[in-house]
């Protein structure tokens, strides 16, 4: 999610917010945005970064004392979609649909990528030398990442509605998992019929011996 591993978004209470997860909050007649980066809450128009929605939210009002789950809304990195915090806290559905957004952005943002080191290009040398390119480190979260945090607040998350929303979403990825097992079935079939129907056309010879090959995996 937007390139940043789980330990770069934030957890409030049992709402994980990735990395680029956009927020804003509406103050006297104008939406005031911040945006989760590395463990904390960026709010460009103060310069200043927050630990917790809570902090970030009483700056962002004019320093005074708010519920930020009624006060912020929430959208996933590169979504265009917002919803309010509390109805992501409350409601299974639209903390569904929020992951689901998380999910289908990782794969297409190519911020994604992000330089490993920093150029060396210094040296003792006067002669003018080309820098180095950068090597990439592709840090899209896993669901192996992924799947401890949910089993931790399934099993010990603040609130009834969170235990049942990670544990619907592990009941989800489990029924995903054994769907694969027939659509591969499936998948084989058609090769083989395909094999069968062409076996004696000698363009289709090389591609032959290559799903021969596989189909002995």
């Amino acid at each position: 999610m937007n390139g940043h591993d789980l330990s770069n978004g934030m957890m409030w209470q049992d709402l994980y917010l990735p990395s680029g997860t956009q927020l804003y909050t509406p103050y006297k007649g104008i939406k005031i945005f911040a945006e989760v980066r590395c463990g904390k809450i960026n709010v460009p128009s103060l310069g200043k970064q927050f630990r917790s929605p809570g902090e970030a939210c009483n700056a962002m009002r004019g320093d005074t004392s708010n519920n930020a789950w009624r006060e912020f809304f929430v959208s996933a990195p590169g979504s265009d979609v917002w919803t309010g915090a509390d109805t992501l806290r409350q409601d299974v559905d639209a903390r569904k649909r929020f992951i689901q957004a998380c999910e289908a952005a990782a794969p297409q943002r190519e911020v994604r990528r992000v330089p490993a080191m920093a150029s060396d290009a210094k040296t003792s040398d006067t002669t003018s030398k080309p820098a180095p390119e950068p090597r990439y480190i592709d840090m899209t979260p896993t669901w192996r990442g992924l799947m401890p945090l949910l089993i931790e607040v399934a099993a010990n998350g603040d609130s009834a509605a969170g235990r049942k929303g990670a544990l619907d979403e592990l009941n989800r990825l489990a029924d995903m998992a054994d769907g694969f097992g027939p659509r591969m079935d499936a998948m084989s079939a058609a090769l083989k019929a395909f094999l069968e129907a062409t076996k004696n056309d000698p363009r289709y010879a090389a591609l032959i011996t290559q799903a021969g090959e596989a189909l002995k995996r």
